[in-house]
Order: structure tokens, then sequence, then C-alpha cells
């Protein structure tokens, strides 16, 4: 299955988006799935902007399900834009929300096939290994 992982990037740290994003990666390719993340998987430094949200385009076309995916306060203009082409494209979209976050984005939960609340690493781990996929 392939899973794209839509993200806060602006205004975080490398170490932030290493810490938070690996576990995506590391779990789900572990279970033999392919996840998208673009801080990994394409280059966003010397690209456009049009050339970056087409590519997210393309990725989210070919993808299986869409993890929008919420560990900080500031809204995302791309994610908002990842979340509308997910929708527009009948993508099976899924939620994972910081708690600390939850009231922030609760306009967003409709849109989902399935909300995931989580608090910590281990909760946030658990979800992606347990809960997230059902195969």
């Amino acid at each position: 299955m392939k899973i794209f992982i839509s993200y806060k990037q602006s205004g975080l740290s490398d170490r932030e988006l290493q810490s938070d994003l690996s576990i995506f990666k590391e779990i789900l390719e572990s279970k033999w799935h392919e996840a998208f993340v673009y801080y990994f998987d394409a280059d966003y430094i010397n690209r456009t902007p049009k050339d970056i949200i087409y590519t997210a385009r393309d990725q989210i076309n070919k993808s299986d399900i869409v993890v929008w995916f919420v560990n900080h306060s500031w809204k995302s203009e791309w994610m908002m834009e990842e979340l509308g082409i997910a929708f527009w494209l009948e993508k099976d979209i899924k939620l994972i929300v910081n708690t600390e976050f939850e009231d922030e984005y609760f306009l967003s939960y409709w849109i989902s096939s399935e909300t995931f609340l989580f608090s910590n690493n281990e909760e946030l781990k658990n979800i992606i290994s347990n809960q997230l996929i059902h195969d």
C-alpha cells in the first residue's frame, strides 16, 4: 500500500522533522508499505512552489491513503492544498493529531475516514503500527 504523509514543515528545524517523520518511514516500510514523505523523498529546496504542489498532487494520486499529520499548532497552506487535492481525488484521508492541538483542527475531522489522537511518541508509534492500516 502507498501512503502519502502530509505535514507541517515551515518553521521547524531539521531535527524536529527528522524525529517526527522518520517514525512514519521506519514503521510503514518495515510493514512493506511505501510511505512518501516529501522531506525524505523529493527535492523541495531547489523547486518552485508550483513544482512542489504538482509533485505532491502526482504522489497523492498514486497513493492509497493520505495521512494528514498534525504535530504543531501553526496552520500550513501546503497541508491545506494537499488535503484539498486528496479530497478532490477521493482518497482515503486519515488524520493523526497531537491532542495538544485537537481543537484547532476540528473542522478538518469531517473530511477524514478516521481521526487518531496522540499525546506522545509511543502513542504515535502505536497508531502507525497497529491502527492506521487495515490489511
